[in-house]
Formats: structure tokens, C-alpha cells, sequence
């Protein structure tokens, strides 16, 4: 058993070993009976009592056993491993504000991975990358940050909620769900909602939040069979931005509603109308010309065009579209803010040498200063609120 337990451990280590491995790689899909984390027995009866995402440091772990488990679809991500000119940790990096040296401490390679699981589930192919990415870090990112992120756009709530005119018989039905703030809402009008998203680390923190009348569903809202004509209403907070054929999936969504059930969306207004991305990404471009992300394909601006809106939600069924345009300042936190920042739009200064790294953290630290109020680090942000209703058949 020892020799298996080295072997795997080997396996999943092997890949981090040589120069210009990824640091965000998947490796190989493993079944395992029994983990030892950090010390602690974690047994395979528990492993569905657990979050679906689980962090182990393989110098600390050890696989007691390796067996099939049925129920049970597992993958292992390796996280910020295999790059010799990338910090460990964000915050200790010179170039993103820190005090010590970008490399890692000699003789120790950070071997953090993720463990995620789940059972297997219908997905569109056009939307493997997103399942993929939302099971993986970012998943994990958000999970781990869900209430900064939801801080982050606090004052699209109300917007989305007065829109959706929620009333305590109406069944609703939240598109890309994530930490389930939204579906919970509904519910607390008094309405039974359904939450629905691709990542299961957000739905684990859905599920562990609870509440009445609320109920969290894995799946792609693309191709999964809702009932028919079951929902009042659908909503979402920046949720339906990544299909990858918008038209199917909303086409999906206007089948699960009921004749002229209503559809009320919170998007994203285009780039340059959004302050805290211009300002993030002029700082961390470090004098070089970004990609501006398609407003055609999946992004966090596929629903910024009004003419692309129309079109997509015509063909899908829906009528009486209106998109009203709403401007509210985005609160990235107080004294941690920077760091957030710097961790989850970081990658931005990718290929950039240490020096031009080191002065776009610095050119980002001094825009979060401006932005400084009593009431935190607040960046001006754009959306549209989607309304339409399903036609009559």
C-alpha cells in the first residue's frame, strides 16, 4: 500500500517538476478511499458532508488507500505550481506590493492542489470552458472571496429585485446563481426559487448559507430540461453573460416560463463604461495595448450591446424587451482592498519583466489610494437592467 500511496502522490507532484509546467493544470481524474489532511482523517463517508472544494498540501497529505468510489467524480488541480518567476503568495511579492523576493524559498516548492468533486452533469460543449473554469480557480477564488464579490455589486441588488416584481406566489428561477444571494432574496418575498450554476464550489457555499424555500441545482441553463412553463419569473445578477450559444440558452429559459412570465438581468454596460475595469487594466497593462474582450462571444460584456440584447431575446422567444442603463459605484473593501484587487485581476500584467511587474502593482496601489473613501475603495461601474416577458404561445 505504501508503494501505491508513493506512486500517486509521484503522479500528481511529476507534472509541477519540470521548467514551464502550467500552474493552473489538470491532471489526471483519481478516485480516492481515504485522505489524511493536515494530520486529520477525512473518510469517504464524509466526504458529501464536506464543501465540494477542499484544499490538501501534498507535503502534509498522504492517500492511505486508493479505490473506486461510484458516486463520486473527483479531479485534482494544481494551483500556482511549476513557475519560477511568480510568487507563491500574492501578497509577499514585490511587484504586487509585498516585502520579499518573487521566488520561492530555496528547496520548497509550493504544492497547494484542489480537490473537487461531483456527479457528472449535461453540459453544452460550447460551454465545456466555462465548466471547467468555474470548477477550477476561479471557482475556487470565488468561493473563497464570495463575500467581497457580493459586496462588489450590493447595489445592483435592489435594481434586480424591483425589476423582477417578486410576489409570494411566484416560483423563480436564478440563472448562474453562484453563492445563492439572489435566489435567497426571491425567497425571502416570499416566493419558492430555484438557484441554478455550472460551479460547484459556489453552489457548496449556496447550500451551506441554507434558507426556506430555496433549493441550488448544478446544470447549464443552456440545455437542461426544466419543467415547462413551471416559473414566474427569471432572474439573474450578471449570470447569462458566458453562454455559448445565448440563443439556446435563453430560448431554454423562456420554455421553463410560464406564458408572459417576466425575465429581469443585470449585465454588464461595455468596457469603457466601466471605470473599475478601465482603471485595473490601465495600471496593470504597464504601457501595452490590452485585448478588449469580444462583445459578441462569451465575456462579462457579451450583453452589453442593446442591438446584440434585442436580437438574442427576440429569437429566443421573448417580448416587450427594454434595457434601462444604471450606474453604481463598485466597493472593492477597505483595507484589504488592494490585495483583492491584485489577486483577482493580477494576471493582467502577465509577460510583463520584474520591473514593468513591479511598477504596474504599483501604478495599481496608487489608483486603489484614489479611490479611497470613509466608506471604503469604490470604482465607478455601468449595467444594464434587462426586462422582457415570454410571448404567449
Amino acid at each position: 500500500m505504501t508503494e501505491e500511496r508513493d506512486a500517486l502522490i509521484a503522479e500528481l507532484v511529476a507534472p509541477v517538476r519540470g521548467e514551464g509546467a502550467l500552474g493552473h493544470q489538470l491532471l489526471r481524474r483519481v478516485l480516492v478511499r481515504e485522505l489524511t489532511v493536515s494530520g486529520l482523517p477525512v473518510l469517504a463517508a464524509d466526504l458529501a458532508a464536506l464543501p465540494a472544494l477542499i484544499r490538501l498540501d501534498l507535503s502534509a497529505a498522504v492517500v492511505e488507500d486508493v479505490e473506486a468510489l461510484a458516486d463520486l467524480d473527483v479531479r485534482v488541480l494544481v494551483l500556482n505550481a511549476g513557475q519560477g518567476d511568480r510568487c507563491a503568495s500574492r501578497t509577499a511579492c514585490p511587484a504586487r506590493g509585498g516585502a520579499a523576493r518573487g521566488r520561492r524559498p530555496a528547496g520548497r516548492r509550493p504544492r497547494l492542489v484542489h480537490l473537487a468533486w461531483g456527479r457528472t452533469m449535461n453540459v453544452d460543449q460550447g460551454n465545456t470552458a466555462q465548466l471547467e473554469a468555474w470548477n477550477g480557480p476561479r471557482g475556487a477564488f470565488w468561493a473563497d472571496n464570495l463575500a467581497r464579490f457580493e459586496r462588489c455589486v450590493a447595489r445592483y441588488l435592489d435594481h434586480l429585485m424591483a425589476a423582477a416584481a417578486i410576489t409570494p406566489t411566484d416560483h423563480v428561477l436564478d440563472i448562474g446563481c453562484g453563492g445563492g444571494q439572489t435566489t435567497r432574496e426571491a425567497a425571502r418575498r416570499g416566493a419558492s426559487a430555484l438557484g441554478v450554476d455550472l460551479s460547484e464550489p459556489m453552489l457548496a457555499m449556496a447550500r451551506r448559507a441554507g434558507g426556506d424555500d430555496v433549493e441550488f441545482v448544478r446544470a447549464d441553463a443552456q440545455i437542461h430540461p426544466f419543467p415547462e412553463r413551471r416559473f414566474d419569473v427569471a432572474i439573474s445578477r450578471h449570470g447569462t453573460m458566458f453562454f455559448g450559444d445565448p440563443v439556446a440558452a435563453f430560448a431554454n429559459i423562456a420554455s421553463a416560463l410560464k406564458d408572459g412570465g417576466r425575465l429581469a438581468l443585470i449585465t454588464w454596460q461595455p468596457l469603457e463604461r466601466n471605470e473599475f475595469l478601465t482603471a485595473f487594466r490601465a495600471a496593470l497593462a504597464g504601457g501595452r495595448a490590452l485585448p478588449v474582450p469580444p462583445d459578441d462571444a462569451p465575456s462579462p460584456f457579451a450583453l452589453s450591446r442593446p442591438e446584440r440584447v434585442h436580437h438574442i431575446l427576440g429569437a429566443a422567444g421573448f417580448v416587450d424587451v427594454e434595457m434601462s442603463a444604471l450606474s453604481e459605484p463598485m466597493d472593492f473593501g477597505d483595507d484589504d482592498a488592494y490585495d483583492f484587487i491584485a489577486d483577482h485581476y493580477g494576471d493582467i500584467a502577465d509577460g510583463l519583466d520584474d520591473d514593468a511587474k513591479a511598477r504596474a502593482f504599483a501604478a495599481l496601489r496608487e489608483s486603489v489610494e484614489a479611490h479611497r473613501t470613509e466608506d471604503g475603495v469604490r470604482y465607478g461601474s455601468a449595467a444594464w437592467l434587462i426586462t422582457a416577458r415570454r410571448r404567449a404561445s
